[in-house]
């Protein structure tokens, strides 16, 4: 959170004003990045941007949501957890 706050600019408290918690604010940035993937590939597609961009993110938090229950991949998304660069 410490980190996200020093790359925007801004203080701690706002992230954690507008974000409870780590989690929240990995799932708010993965439904924005999703989105905007929705709308570079939607006219690659028969489907409009916007049903498109609800079909991935419903996938999106899907896979999240299995990664988290799986014991051995839930470590490597864990609170704390190292991603290699």
């Amino acid at each position: 959170m410490d980190d996200v706050a020093r790359a925007a600019g801004e203080k701690r408290q706002l992230v954690y004003r507008l974000f409870l918690d780590r989690r929240e604010l990995v799932e708010a940035a993965i439904a924005a990045r999703v989105a905007e993937i929705a709308d570079e590939i939607g006219p690659l597609t028969r489907q409009t941007p916007a049903r498109l961009r609800r079909g991935l993110h419903k996938v999106s938090i899907t896979v999240i949501e299995r990664i988290r229950s799986d014991h051995e991949l839930g470590i490597l998304v864990s609170r704390g957890a190292r991603h290699a660069a």
